[in-house]
């Protein structure tokens, strides 16, 4: 009896330091990952006398990396502040070092008076 104990409290301090070792690996990969290598740059609304409302904006490649593709994710506001919709825009081919500019409609019934990016993902 007394090696069974033994062996299975040798188990579960095996798997207690192999949890922690995850832990703290995905903490260590998380934390690499914050770095970002792509920035949004002067996001602006426009809102053009036709009613036409176009969303303008430049995106930065910090790194060292050409980026093939990216999708920006953005959520679109009332004018209280409220989430209202969003929009996605994609993006292809943006040199290492440099930026892109683009210029979107917003095609959403609500009234969008705002916008804030909300997640950059490289594909």
């Amino acid at each position: 009896m007394i090696k069974r104990s033994a062996a299975v409290s040798g188990i579960l301090v095996f798997m207690i330091a192999l949890l922690a070792a995850t832990v703290t690996m995905s903490c260590t990969e998380k934390t690499i990952s914050t770095r970002e290598p792509l920035s949004v740059n002067d996001l602006q609304l426009s809102i053009h006398p036709g009613g036409a409302r176009i969303l303008t904006c430049r995106l930065l490649n910090k790194s060292n990396d050409p980026v093939s593709v990216v999708q920006v994710q953005i959520t679109l506001f009332d004018a209280d502040n409220r989430p209202v919709s969003g929009m996605s825009v994609v993006l292809h081919d943006i040199p290492a070092g440099d930026e892109i500019s683009f210029r979107e409609p917003i095609d959403s019934d609500e009234d969008v008076r705002g916008a804030r990016v909300k997640k950059i993902l490289v594909l």
